[in-house]
């Protein structure tokens, strides 16, 4: 133990722990909802702290309830493992690593959740239907790899600022005003739907919408969403179907 507190982890390590993130909810379950998936992001690390000979013990702490925004979790696992390496230094601590998760999660995941999926993904998506109205084939693609983009820079770049900030990394994120993004974001998919459908609604070439073909394709297209959600499809394979299918209606009618 004693070369231990002098071996800080290294970038590769830390951006194994942003890739191990990518599995935090693949064992999800109702008792500890990520908790599972997050044990094991920390695993190697706590073991590359602690040795093969205590990190047992350790990680039982850390079995438990977690929770929190996906693409903000590798920020809070590097922060705890922060946390432990001023511990295992001995450093004084203003907070456990244990504790730590338990108090920031929460806020966290409120402000991550409102920035991705009350906030980018609607707008993108937005942005992807008046591709696709225009008979862009694109467009679904258009969708994946913009949304994946600011979630690929705050995993990696979050991670990077989670162990080197500490805890205080979250005083980092409120900083940031990421909320307020979120809000901004909202305000513009309602403007860009808005005119989306001004812009349909005057187009000759799209007057089939009001055709009763037009209307059957519309009842069956919101019936089978409602039985893809209802079995449990995810939200986004259902947007991606609905983009492809208007470009392929707008391809075939008009």
């Amino acid at each position: 133990m004693d070369k231990i507190p002098n071996t800080p982890l290294t970038k590769w390590r830390l951006f194994c722990l942003s890739c191990r993130c990518l599995f935090l909810q693949s064992s999800w379950n109702y008792k500890q909802f990520q908790g599972l998936g997050w044990c094991v992001a920390l695993l190697p690390h706590l073991t590359h702290l602690y040795g093969k000979e205590r990190v047992a013990q350790v990680l039982k702490g850390y079995l438990k309830y977690f929770n929190t925004n996906t693409f903000l979790a590798p920020t809070i696992a590097a922060a705890t493992l922060s946390i432990e390496t001023e511990t295992c230094r001995g450093e004084p601590v203003t907070i456990d690593g244990q504790s730590y998760p338990d108090v920031v999660m929460a806020p966290v995941a409120a402000v991550g959740d409102g920035l991705f999926w009350g906030g980018i993904r609607p707008f993108l998506s937005v942005l992807a239907v008046c591709f696709a109205v225009y008979g862009y084939w694109w467009s679904p693609l258009f969708l994946i790899i913009s949304f994946n983009i600011p979630a690929g820079i705050f995993r990696v770049v979050g991670v990077w600022l989670g162990y080197h900030q500490g805890a205080s990394v979250v005083l980092l994120i409120q900083r940031w005003r990421l909320a307020d993004i979120a809000v901004v974001l909202k305000r513009c998919t309602v403007v860009v739907a808005g005119g989306l459908c001004a812009v349909l609604t005057h187009q000759h070439q799209l007057e089939f919408m009001w055709s009763l073909v037009g209307s059957f394709v519309v009842i069956v297209t919101l019936f089978l969403t409602v039985i893809c959600l209802r079995k449990g499809v995810p939200l986004t394979v259902v947007l991606i179907g609905m983009i492809a299918g208007v470009t392929a209606v707008n391809k075939l009618l008009l």
